[in-house]
C-alpha cells in the first residue's frame, strides 16, 4: 500500500495543477497543497501521442519545482546517488539529495531516461508504483518531506 505523500498512479487522467489548468497526461498529475496553486505549469517529453511524459510545477517564482515523470525511478539512481540520504514515510521509496543532480527514470516502455537537473538546491526524489516525483527549493529536510506528504 503507498505511503502519504506521493500519490498511487492510476489510468490516464487529465492534469489539473490549479483551479484554472487541465492538460492532458498520461498519468494522474498532483499537487502538493501546501504550496498551494503554481505560478506556472510546463509538459516535456510527449510521447507519441502527444500527451507529456513530464510536467513540472514551478512555485514561488520558480524558486520551488515539483517535476512529475512517468515512469519508476530507476533502482540504480538511488542506490548511486551522490549524497543520497534514504526517506521514510513519504510515497513507496524517497532519497533526499543536497547538490545538483541528474534523475534517471524509465518510462512504460521500459526506456531508461534522464533529465538534468534545474535547481542548485536540495532535492527530494522519490516514488509512488508508476510515477516519480522531484521535488526542489527546500532547504530542510522537514520542510521538503511536508510538502511531499501534502501532495494529492
Amino acid at each position: 500500500m503507498p505511503q502519504p505523500g506521493w500519490p498511487a498512479a492510476g489510468d490516464p487522467a487529465e492534469c489539473r495543477a490549479g483551479p484554472r489548468v487541465a492538460l492532458p497526461a498520461t498519468f494522474p498529475v498532483a499537487v502538493p497543497a501546501k504550496v498551494g496553486s503554481p505560478d506556472r505549469v510546463l509538459i516535456a517529453d510527449p510521447d507519441k501521442n502527444g500527451a507529456p511524459r513530464v510536467v513540472t510545477l514551478v512555485y514561488r517564482g520558480g524558486t520551488v519545482r515539483f517535476d512529475q515523470f512517468d515512469g519508476m525511478v530507476d533502482p540504480v539512481f538511488l542506490k548511486t546517488a551522490p549524497d543520497g540520504q534514504w526517506v521514510e514515510g513519504v510515497g513507496d521509496v524517497a532519497v533526499r539529495l543536497t547538490a545538483p543532480h541528474p534523475i534517471t527514470y524509465v518510462d512504460e516502455g521500459g526506456v531508461t531516461r534522464t533529465e538534468t537537473a534545474r535547481l542548485a538546491g536540495p532535492a527530494l526524489i522519490g516514488s509512488s508504483r508508476t510515477v516519480t516525483y522531484r521535488l526542489e527549493g527546500f532547504a530542510t529536510l522537514e520542510e521538503a518531506s511536508e510538502v511531499a506528504r501534502s501532495v494529492r
